[in-house]
């Protein structure tokens, strides 16, 4: 008896709310459908495509939601430069990570090599920085690193001009979303202000 009860219950809910939709529908204010908008934005530049291992998939996140608030992009075209913008930006922030990566793999190795430190690739943050504090040659070691590298691979002078180009372009990206959002005269007055 109960079992019916409930049923009829839930049946009388489910119908109830399916007139009230049917005959007042939810009106979206305008400030409704920006929020549904952007809300669709950052769903559609997701996390996933963009961070790689070892990378922080909130921090993205975080990146990613505060460059399209702070942008605020009201058309397709300043999506996708924003989309451009961010990715650029994300890239920029991958390059220190990898520079810091490169310059303590090579302290790891130069300190097993030139100093015979042993086990330097099991060693934690701490234990390198006692080793290097013992040494009381932090700048030599930090010489030596970049004389091998240019010796070598030259990776840093590689990663400097990848950083080059990324910034070229992100700058070149953010002149053209202003350029777009903020019409032709107003970007030459801000512009000119800037100079």
């Amino acid at each position: 008896m109960k079992k019916n009860k409930n049923k009829d219950q839930m049946e009388s809910k489910i119908s109830f709310k399916e007139v009230l939709e049917k005959n007042f529908p939810a009106r979206k204010t305008e400030k409704t459908k920006y929020l549904i908008s952007k809300s669709k934005i950052k769903d559609g530049f997701s996390s996933d495509k963009f961070i790689i291992f070892g990378e922080n998939k909130r921090e993205f996140e975080r990146y990613r939601n505060s460059m399209i608030d702070e942008l605020d992009p009201k058309t397709v075209i300043q999506v996708d430069l924003v989309f451009m913008i961010i990715k650029h930006g994300w890239d920029l922030k991958r390059i220190n990570l990898i520079r810091n990566g490169l310059m303590n793999a090579e302290t790891r190795i130069l300190l097993e090599k030139a100093f015979n430190i042993e086990d330097t690739q099991i060693l934690n943050k701490e234990e390198i920085e006692k080793e290097l504090t013992d040494l009381d040659r932090k700048s030599e070691v930090m010489g030596m690193i970049y004389a091998r590298d240019c010796i070598g691979v030259n990776a840093f002078e590689k990663l400097s001009r990848l950083e080059t180009s990324i910034h070229a372009k992100y700058i070149k990206i953010y002149d053209y979303y202003k350029l777009d959002r903020f019409g032709k005269e107003l970007y030459e007055q801000r512009q000119v202000s800037n100079n």
